[in-house]
């Protein structure tokens, strides 16, 4: 027999376009531009496109830790998300920065790309940085609904 002064009522449902935090998410998105666009100009001065690997690593990390510290959810899954993803971020950006960085020799695949798009190469690299961006949508978006509250249910159509 169930106990219902212990139950705790469900949230009502919301749509998907209401349930998310878009001013969360466009904030980092819009940071992660201005950072991407930041980092692109760095290789063209340095001849080292592989900043584009330390800064999705380190962007990645930052928006799981800020979503979360700004989510609604329980404190223990958002603490839990934050510390996983921020201290695999910390960890990633860590080995790239020695691994790839601080030799100073472009790493493989970009000196290819290089070589391939010519005089071009520096303007084509700020689609291929961008396009880092775009790959981590998911990602921020399960960022997010892992910080909302528990129980309330969300729904692509009308229920």
């Amino acid at each position: 027999m169930i106990d219902r002064r212990l139950s705790v009522p469900p949230l009502p449902p919301v749509p998907l376009l209401a349930a998310l935090p878009w001013g969360h998410l466009a904030l980092v998105l819009g940071g992660a531009l201005l950072g991407m666009v930041a980092l692109w100009s760095l290789p063209i001065a340095r001849r080292n496109a592989a900043i584009v690997d330390v800064g999705w690593a380190a962007f990645l990390g930052l928006a799981a830790v800020g979503l979360a510290a700004a989510g609604s959810g329980p404190v223990a899954r958002r603490a839990l998300l934050a510390g996983m993803v921020g201290l695999w971020s910390a960890r990633l950006v860590t080995h790239l920065v020695r691994e790839r960085l601080a030799e100073g020799v472009e790493e493989g695949r970009y000196r290819r790309l290089r070589k391939r798009w010519g005089a071009k190469a520096d303007r084509l690299f700020l689609p291929f940085f961008l396009a880092q961006i775009q790959i981590s949508e998911e990602d921020f978006l399960s960022f997010l609904f892992l910080s909302k509250p528990i129980g309330q249910e969300v729904y692509f159509r009308s229920p």
